[in-house]
């Protein structure tokens, strides 16, 4: 209730929060488990949802490589270190 405290506070770890089952109707699937981010990408949990995040070398909605977009000039090729971004 409002203006009360409480004494039996619990921290809570949101990412161990899939692995708990408080109750029966409150699991919560984890969003990466089907595989939804395209290749050159990992799929980070946020909680009910998910980001896919691209790849050093790799950017755009279906993480396209940089280099398919022929970015160099005058006959040169493009060559993705492994450690660019």
């Amino acid at each position: 209730r409002m203006g009360e405290t409480s004494t039996n506070v619990a921290n809570v770890n949101m990412a161990q929060g899939l692995k708990i089952h408080v109750e029966d109707g409150c699991d919560l699937a984890d969003p990466c488990d089907s595989n939804i981010c395209p290749e050159n990408s990992h799929c980070s949990d946020d909680w009910s949802t998910h980001t896919c995040i691209c790849d050093p070398g790799f950017f755009g909605k279906e993480c396209t490589d940089a280099c398919q977009l022929n970015p160099c000039e005058h006959v040169s090729t493009c060559v993705r270190k492994p450690s660019s971004s």
